[in-house]
């Protein structure tokens, strides 16, 4: 159940700072907690009572990958926000998660404010720089990153596509959270980010501009092969994806990827 019309006017503020030029806010109304950057759009949230549950459709979907993932696997999520991505996965056993976030100030209010597990792996470090340094290899890789509400340069670059391939284990699986501005933005992703993923999807959102890239190099699990895991009463989380199964579109396969 995704949580009401959380905005800036509304229940109280709990910490605020500017952050390069931008307001920097954390909310809260009832069980429910917040924070805005850059714009009157909300972050991220979470449910005071029940900081696991992710309460967001975009967040939401990015966890897909626990109906055909099974631990132990290690996850990179590359800009962690207020943590919701942990806190989901920090009652899974066997779940090993780097997070990674550029600015320290969002770090600080994380830990504070959002996230349910004091140990969280947390570095400070830009996403691109990161991928390029790290040695670990990754099962699956988050990328959750904006600049004002816009998705960053580096997601134009078929470098960064090219880090993501590189520290991705074979049969790992890329989720990135795109804000396109326009069609030809998403084409221009699309162009520089498949030379090194023969296999993509997207999810789309009925009430959000976001759309998520899904890239691996192995082939995706089908729709029916999704909705019947889906339906399994064992599954890792308590998450209903057919949303997101609906909403799955299926890019033509790549014959010739790097």
């Amino acid at each position: 159940m995704y949580p009401p019309n959380l905005h800036t006017k509304i229940g109280k503020s709990l910490y605020r700072t500017y952050l390069s030029g931008e307001l920097l806010e954390v909310r809260e109304e009832y069980n429910y907690r917040w924070f805005h950057y850059g714009g009157d759009k909300v972050q991220a949230v979470i449910d005071t009572a029940n900081p696991e549950n992710i309460l967001l459709p975009v967040p939401q979907s990015m966890l897909i990958f626990l109906l055909w993932q099974k631990p132990p696997f290690h996850v990179l999520n590359l800009g962690m926000g207020a943590g919701t991505i942990e806190n989901a996965l920090s009652k899974l056993l066997c779940v090993e998660v780097t997070s990674v976030e550029a600015e320290l100030a969002i770090i600080k209010i994380a830990k504070r404010y959002f996230l349910s597990s004091k140990n969280s792996n947390v570095i400070h470090h830009k996403a691109e720089e990161f991928l390029q340094v790290t040695a670990p290899h990754y099962d699956i890789i988050l990328c959750d990153i904006f600049f004002q509400q816009q998705s960053p340069k580096c997601l134009y670059r078929s470098t960064y596509y090219q880090n993501l391939k590189k520290k991705l284990r074979r049969s790992g699986t890329v989720f990135i959270n795109l804000f396109p501005e326009n069609e030809e933005n998403l084409l221009h992703i699309m162009s520089v980010s498949r030379p090194y993923f023969k296999h993509a999807a997207l999810i789309e959102f009925d009430d959000y501009q976001n759309i998520v890239l899904i890239l691996s190099q192995v082939s995706l699990p089908t729709k029916e092969q999704l909705t019947s895991w889906d339906n399994l009463p064992g599954k890792l989380t308590n998450i209903s994806f057919k949303e997101h199964i609906n909403n799955l579109h299926y890019v033509p396969v790549k014959a010739n990827s790097r």
